[in-house]
């Protein structure tokens, strides 16, 4: 009977885990040692190896041959175990036993000893699914199990968790599994399996899966075609994403405003019945990379295109100022959240959308500030972020024509005296985040100096632990008064005001 490859491939020892080192150590470690816990708390995203572990801690704990913490696979209890017929090893899906009725009946079953095993294991999935009432049924024998029983509870939504249940348990938090170890791990099954597939091929897969393992496998076996082999095309035909080498050529259309070959590519990749949703999604990781290229380039180590297209990338930054970037992004954005609400005409949508970013003008009438197009829309509705405000002005400024109200970085003002003199210290001393403290303003109060940011990125990276030192050294050496240096946002520092007032 044929299995599907995540099924055939299930690690059968805790070497055989990918990604989640830092587990398996801890977990062989107390198998060797024989410091077991009486109950364990797996949590983290669907596909990382909760239910995995869960089921090799319930081998391993009834080993009779333990081979450096990993279960032997050989002895009658491994073997039981891995037939999957050990009246001993009791699974428990939450999702559809999730009643006080159903969690009470185990605890009756607990009192009793293994039939055939040294220890009877109790592995709850999704346990997050349970009912209140079913958790506190669970709460007096989760402490107080008898010697021969283990409880592993599984999650992907720890926040469901109460923490009566928490406190009683070990808790693992399993991570994503890198695109690296993903990668390495398709290349290895495809090469048991016979399947040619290429490396760029494996790792769009491992990108596409999100850290899930079984994602991957799933995705791979998808595109497995009758002469097993994997190519782009066939990746792009089966799992309905969109060339990338198609997509950056269509920003490059955006940028030089060649509106035919932007709707060209548009049509082929709806005639290639491309997922457009996926192609949104791509564009604006490919903007991103653009943003960090562009504003800080000696951040490349965390751009996530590909080798062979940073060249590509890089031009386009040569012809492309930042704050059109912004707005091309930002536009992006923007259809990519009413993606579901245009339904069946999300092409037509594109379309639109696309030629008005290959018409400047369009975009130059009433044009969106260099600040706002870097924060995501659903911050920028946030009470907490507003557009950069002069003095005590009000956040919302009065209708005026499209010129008037144009921001531009260079006509930023600001209320402290010495701004000129900190800008040029910081361009001199910490070139890397000028850029970013350009789109500041500040203003200095009880001792304090307080940069105000109205982009969410500008005050990340200002605020970090590496620049907010440096920024507070060089604003202490141009005035002494100056003890202190705040980063915020506009409304946090009118708040401020208004609470020292008071």
């Amino acid at each position: 009977m044929y299995q599907t490859l995540y099924r055939k491939y299930r690690p059968q020892n805790f070497d055989e885990v990918v990604g989640q080192r830092h587990i398996v150590q801890t977990l062989k470690g107390q198998i060797e040692s024989k410091k077991l816990s009486h109950a364990y708390l797996f949590c983290g995203t669907r596909g990382t190896g909760k239910t995995t572990c869960a089921r090799l801690l319930a081998k391993a704990v009834n080993c009779e041959n333990l081979k450096d913490g990993n279960p032997c696979n050989e002895c009658e209890a491994c073997k039981i175990v891995n037939g999957s017929n050990s009246v001993d090893i009791i699974e428990i899906d939450a999702a559809s036993n999730n009643g006080v009725e159903n969690i009470r009946s185990l605890v009756e079953e607990v009192r009793y000893t293994p039939v055939e095993l040294k220890k009877r294991v109790y592995i709850i999935d999704e346990v997050h699914m349970l009912t209140i009432q079913a958790f506190n049924a669970l709460l007096k024998t989760l402490e107080e199990p008898p010697e021969h029983v283990v409880f592993i509870l599984a999650t992907t939504e720890i926040h469901k968790i109460p923490a009566t249940i928490m406190s009683r348990c070990q808790r693992f938090d399993f991570k994503r599994i890198p695109v690296e170890d993903i990668t390495t791990s398709i290349m290895t099954v495809a090469g048991t399996e016979e399947i040619t597939i290429e490396r760029d091929a494996a790792k769009i897969i491992a990108k596409m899966s999100d850290g899930a393992m079984r994602n991957a496998l799933s995705m791979l076996e998808s595109c497995m075609g009758f002469d097993g082999v994997v190519t782009m095309e066939i990746m792009i035909n089966r799992l309905g994403i969109s060339n990338r080498e198609a997509l950056i050529k269509l920003i490059s259309f955006i940028d030089s405003s060649n509106s035919a070959g932007a709707l060209k590519i548009i049509s082929e990749m709806y005639e290639a019945q491309n997922d457009f949703g996926n192609a949104l999604n791509e564009i604006l990781k490919i903007y991103r990379d653009l943003l960090i290229l562009k504003s800080v380039p000696s951040c490349e180590m965390y751009l996530e295109c590909y080798d062979n297209e940073l060249p590509a990338l890089k031009d386009i930054c040569k012809k492309t100022e930042y704050g059109e970037l912004c707005r091309q992004s930002d536009a992006i954005q923007k259809l990519m959240e009413n993606a579901d609400r245009y339904g069946n005409t999300i092409r037509a949508a594109f379309e639109v959308t696309v030629m008005k970013l290959c018409e400047r003008s369009v975009y130059a009438a009433a044009p969106v500030s260099i600040e706002r197009a870097a924060v995501p829309q659903h911050i920028m509705s946030s009470p907490n972020c507003i557009e950069v405000t002069h003095g005590n002005e009000s956040a919302a400024p009065p209708k005026e024509t499209a010129q008037e109200n144009k921001v531009q970085a260079e006509d930023v003002s600001s209320d402290y005296a010495g701004h000129n003199i900190l800008r040029e210290e910081v361009a001199r001393r910490v070139p890397e985040i000028a850029p970013f403290f350009e789109k500041t303003t500040t203003e200095c109060r009880g001792g304090k100096l307080f940069i105000k940011c109205s982009d969410m990125l500008v005050k990340m990276i200002l605020s970090n632990n590496v620049n907010l030192p440096k920024l507070r050294a060089i604003a202490g050496e141009i005035s002494p008064d100056i003890k202190d240096v705040v980063v915020t946002e506009n409304q946090a520092v009118s708040q401020q005001s208004e609470d020292e007032d008071f």
